[in-house]
């Protein structure tokens, strides 16, 4: 190689002839004489020209697939990764094999979260790389493997991932439990307690879908499965403490049957019988009616209610920090019976007070949805949002994570999660009266310091013309119902703004980041704590 030639240079050159070699045949056929020449021919040439490290090329290949990526060239990067892979996996030199591995890894895991063609090119390279592997190999690769296979069942568990919820959980489990199969009799310490957390994360993820049957059976097998050597390995040591504590939350932490309120859907349908008897007929059937819905959206409520039990219980499970949304209901979306007046503008043939959806658009709603995925957050679905809280056609904010709780019970269950939560966001605009008992609640607990407050405008006059309301008292960033909380901003601050360029959602973040490092033991104890 020529001296004078920078790392650039050579990148750039190896990038040159791969698209050299494609205008002058097949792709397939280029590829094929490319991968030959930049893992066979090029190391031969550079051996025989002098000192050669085989290090120096698997870092000259990892510049390039990077480059490739940063130039957008998406496809050809990880297909090049693949190939990176794949050749590495093997080499003579098993620490460099396991390098490049881990190497691979981590640009898989963060080239996975950039979109949904990332996310699905990223897994695929770790699945093959971790296919092209036969036989026995050095304990070092294989534990590279393992966590390529774990960073694979990560990026299949992100909201970028396609497929249905369901779907991503059932290859979340499999890639669990394969990770458990291959490593449980393996003497290695690592392997092993990789073995012992696949199994616990197959637990969490049957939890996740609702089956605390099935998280409680593989829980128990955790613990009958290496139980026998507890204290001789810290990391499957770990993971069956965890286990056990998972019982204990299973018993102390659960949450009933959603409770659905369904009147303004019910008034759709007997609306759109109405207007059917009146002309609309098959036509407006045919288009999509509400009615034809009310039973989708009610099976769809009750699947998001389990989902997010399960998602609950996983975190206090794992002692997983996370953020709790308390919120007035009507603040983005709200449905009611409209004033006289509203009705008779609507239709003067019926001034019977009717339902009607009202839906605004509020500053924060755009960062609270970002935070959202960026850090678990539970809130309680609201009982005034007209089809259940599930479509965000409008644009209006709707959480990803929300328990539809009874009405008799609902303080119950937020009281727990108070307590539970690392960090807690109040998003209101009037002190109702369940607002109030929130505040006393994070107050009986001394949570005002871990509590984000946002101030939002109340209702407007439009909206209060349709949907009259009770009175109730406005809040502003210096009610004095807030005086003992040091964190209160007005909602227009987030206006345009997402997460990173606001800084009381980033500083959440990282408290969120503080509470993680707590080692496991403490959140243990902890939670099991205020379960007791």
């Amino acid at each position: 190689m020529d001296d004078d030639l920078t790392l650039a240079d050579v990148v750039d050159g190896a990038i040159g002839r791969w698209q050299l070699m494609r205008s002058e045949s097949a792709a397939e056929v280029a590829d094929r004489n490319f991968r030959t020449w930049l893992f066979e021919t090029l190391p031969e040439q550079a051996a025989s020209s002098g000192p050669y490290d085989p290090r120096d090329h698997a870092y000259i290949v990892y510049e390039t697939a990077t480059a490739l990526y940063r130039a957008g060239n998406i496809t050809d990067s990880f297909l090049l990764l693949r190939w990176y892979g794949e050749h590495y996996a093997h080499h003579p030199d098993p620490e460099l094999g396991a390098r490049v591995i881990d190497m691979l890894t981590d640009l898989c895991a963060y080239t996975g979260q950039a979109d949904a063609a990332a996310n699905a090119a990223a897994a695929g390279v770790l699945r093959d790389v971790v296919d092209a592997v036969r036989g026995p190999v050095d304990v070092r690769v294989e534990r590279a493997l393992c966590r390529a296979l774990a960073i694979h069942a990560h990026l299949r568990g992100d909201h970028l991932a396609a497929g249905d919820l369901s779907s991503k959980r059932k290859e979340q489990a499999a890639l669990w439990a394969e990770i458990f199969r291959r490593y449980r009799h393996n003497a290695d310490p690592e392997l092993r307690g990789r073995a012992a957390q696949g199994l616990y994360n197959t637990a969490l993820v049957s939890l996740q879908s609702g089956d605390e049957r099935a998280a409680r059976e593989k829980f128990g097998e955790l613990v009958t499965s290496f139980g026998q050597a507890r204290g001789g390995n810290p990391d499957v040591d770990e993971w069956l403490s965890r286990a056990e504590h998972a019982g204990a939350v299973l018993d102390g932490f659960a949450v009933g049957e959603p409770e659905l309120n369904l009147d303004y859907l019910e008034k759709q349908r007997d609306w759109d019988r109405k207007r059917r008897r009146k002309g609309f007929g098959l036509p407006w059937l045919l288009a999509g009616a509400p009615r034809n819905h009310m039973a989708e959206l009610v099976r769809v409520a009750r699947q998001k209610h389990q989902s997010s039990v399960g998602q609950v219980r996983s975190w206090l499970c794992s002692g997983e920090p996370f953020v709790l949304l308390l919120r007035n209901f009507g603040l983005a979306e709200e449905s009611a019976t409209s004033s006289a007046l509203a009705s008779v503008l609507e239709d003067p043939d019926d001034p019977q007070g009717d339902y009607v959806q009202t839906i605004v658009h509020r500053d924060c709603s755009a960062a609270l949805a970002e935070l959202e995925l960026a850090a678990p957050m539970i809130t309680v679905a609201s009982t005034k949002a007209g089809e259940l809280e599930l479509s965000s056609a409008f644009g209006q904010f709707v959480p990803r994570a929300a328990l539809y709780l009874p009405d008799a019970t609902w303080f119950e269950t937020v009281a727990k999660l108070i307590p539970l939560a690392a960090q807690v966001i109040v998003w209101a605009a009037e002190l109702t009266p369940a607002l109030a008992q929130e505040i006393a609640c994070l107050r009986e607990h001394g949570r005002m310091a871990d509590t984000l407050i946002i101030v939002d405008e109340p209702p407007s006059v439009i909206q209060q013309a349709f949907l009259p309301r009770g009175k109730n008292e406005v809040l502003t960033t210096n009610h004095p119902a807030l005086a003992e909380f040091p964190n209160v901003v007005d909602a227009r601050e987030f206006k345009n703004r997402g997460v990173a360029d606001s800084p009381p959602l980033q500083q959440l973040l990282i408290a969120l980041a503080a509470a993680r490092e707590v080692p496991i033991e403490q959140r243990i104890d902890r939670i099991r704590t205020h379960l007791a």
